[in-house]
Formats: C-alpha cells, structure tokens, sequence
C-alpha cells in the first residue's frame, strides 16, 4: 500500500491554500472592482479564479477522502461508517457553525448600518438560513445562498457527497440500510444540475486515491489518463472550455502528486504552508465578511474611492486580503486545529469502541 510522502503531502497542503486564495479573491475583486476597463477586473474576467478554485477543492476533497477511508479501513480495527460520519459532520460543522453565525451578524450589522440596499440582503430569510444550516442550500431550497456565505452552497454538495461515498464503500449493516442511504443521497443530488461537474470532479479525486495507493505508477497513469478521457467524452459535449479546464487542472494535480514523492519537504517553508493550509477551510468560509468590513469601512470614512484607479485602491484591496487571512488564522485556532478540545471529545465520546484522533482532510 503507498502512502503520501512528506513532499506529497507538503504539495497538497500547497495547493489547498491556493485554492483557498483563488476563491477569496474572486470575491475580493468583486467587492473592490466591479467596473470592467482596469487590469484586474480583466483578469478576473478571464481567469475565473473562484470557479477554478472550487474545481481545485473538490478534486483534492475526493482525493483526501478516499485516501483516509483507504488507510484507516486497512488499520487495525478497521474503520466503520459510523466511525467515518462522526468524523466528517464534526470536521463540517466546528467550523461551519461558527461562520454561519458569523454572517447571521454581520448581515444584521448590514440591514442596520449599511447606507445602501445590496441585492443579495433579499435572500438573508429564516428559510434561507434554515437550509444552509441543514446542507439543503440549493438542494431543497433553490437560490437560498445569502450575503457573507456565499462559499456554503460548495460546502452543502460536498455533505452529501461524503455522505454517498461512505454509503457506498464503508461496511455498514444491515445491507438494507446501505441501499436505503444511496437512495436518499441519490434523490437528493440527481436533479441539480452542478452534481454532475463537482460529483465528477469529486469522483475523479477519489478514483486517482485508490490508483495511487493500491496501483504501480504505469497502470495508475493509464487508468487515470482513461477516467480523465471518459469524463471528457461525457462532459464535452456540454461546455468544451470548462471540461478542458478541469481535465488540465486535474491532470497537473494528479502530476504534481506523482512529481513530488521524492521532495524531502521540510524547514520553515514547510512549516509556513503546512499552517496556510491549516486555515484554508475557515478562509474558504469567512473571507467574504471581512473583505466587505474593509470595503464598508473605506467607504464610511471617505478614505476608499471605487472610482479611483490609482494605488490607493489597490492598496485598501491588499489590506483586506491580508486581514481576511489573519481573521482565518485566529478563528481555525479556535475552530480547526487538531488539538481542539471540542472536536476530540465528541469523535472520542461517540466512536464508540473506535475510539481514535481526527485526521484534518
């Protein structure tokens, strides 16, 4: 069985920050400059940071996900389906919890302070919240995405992806109930029409996991190379530009995984990225307030002037990206590390008799 080399690891850790930091300034851009005829908002236009970010999460999520599943099940003990939906939903939810409330706050901070009416308060609702707390965003409810949470809707996918992927591979008796699972999660996601790019994205991460653990790197390459065409075959016909995109995106991943197994990963490098991506999943989630504070703030003191194209824009733009990593540094120390007290009692208390630490993923 292969297992990730500290250069493989330190890659993937790499990429997940990036990822992290496309989506952050996606909508940073979008706050900072909304008018078309300056660089950056050309840049943006033509790179789509956000949704290449997005694409990169899941790829890398089906990827871990299936490589935990793989080493823990060979582990002594095993690894159960109950074991696994503990770990995940308590992996979600220290961090969603927290930003969700976080963006309840700041949207009420909205409505009473902000001078102008944005659109996307029309969808700060009861329902809207109510569906984005139980992962039924965009699944149940349709456009019940709301301000300061833009990102959830992606985090809402991957739970019930999680959710297919453990009924699918993980013992789980009687059998009736395994079925019954694959059915509900099946129900759920079929109609939507995003399932089948960030499901196939999610799968083809998962499916390179078990080619690289269990396949020699020859048969690995050739059966990932012939998933990628299939895939390419069964989206083209849809959009060729996005299924090139994702098939290059995918295979440099894949690549750069294979790539680094030799690099002995270590120093302060190391160290730097391995914390960068300690916060990506809380700057995934809570960038879009922070940046927003920055934007309001810069307004309200007649310091920040959209219209302005010189440095001083710029300037209260790179503020606001820097303050939205500081913010997510201190709250995944308070919410993601491994060492939280809150997420090891309740893996500990109700794993039952397998009993075991966390695995960040």
């Amino acid at each position: 069985m292969r297992k990730l080399t500290r250069g493989q690891s330190f890659f993937l850790d790499a990429v997940r920050y990036l990822a992290a930091l496309m989506v952050a300034f996606h909508h940073g851009t979008a706050y900072f400059y909304r008018d078309a005829y300056n660089p950056i908002s050309q840049a943006h236009y033509y790179t789509n940071p956000g949704s290449l970010g997005v694409s990169i999460f899941f790829v890398l999520s089906g990827f871990l996900i299936a490589y935990t599943v793989i080493t823990k099940s060979a582990g002594p003990g095993g690894y159960s389906f109950r074991l696994y939906a503990i770990e995940r939903v308590v992996r979600i939810y220290l961090v969603f919890a927290p930003a969700l409330a976080l963006a309840i706050f700041m949207n009420v901070i909205n409505i009473l302070f902000a001078r102008n009416h944005i659109p996307a308060m029309d969808h700060f609702t009861l329902l809207n919240v109510a569906a984005t707390a139980t992962m039924m965003s965009d699944i149940a409810v349709p456009d019940a995405v709301f301000l300061f949470m833009g990102p959830a809707w992606t985090i809402n996918y991957e739970f019930w992806l999680y959710a297919a992927f453990g009924f699918l591979t993980l013992p789980l008796s009687p059998l009736v109930l395994r079925v019954a699972g694959l059915v509900c999660v099946s129900a759920l996601l079929w109609r939507l029409p995003q399932v089948l790019q960030l499901g196939a994205l999610w799968a083809a991460g998962a499916t390179f996991a078990y080619f690289f653990v269990y396949a020699r790197p020859r048969i690995m390459a050739m059966l990932a190379a012939a998933a990628l065409c299939a895939w390419f075959v069964f989206r083209g016909s849809e959009d060729v530009t996005t299924t090139v995109t994702e098939v290059v995106l995918m295979v440099t991943i894949f690549a750069g995984i294979h790539a680094c197994r030799a690099i002995d990963a270590a120093g302060p490098l190391a160290v730097a990225v391995k914390r960068c991506a300690g916060f990506s999943y809380s700057l995934y989630l809570t960038h879009t307030p922070v940046i927003w504070a920055f934007r309001h703030l810069g307004i309200r003191t007649e310091l920040l002037n959209l219209e302005d194209y010189t440095v001083g824009r710029f300037a209260w733009y790179a503020a606001a990206m820097v303050a939205a990593n500081v913010f997510a540094l201190f709250f995944a120390k308070l919410t993601e590390d491994n060492t939280a007290p809150v997420r090891r009692y309740l893996i500990e208390r109700l794993g039952g008799s397998q009993r075991r630490s966390a695995v960040v993923t």
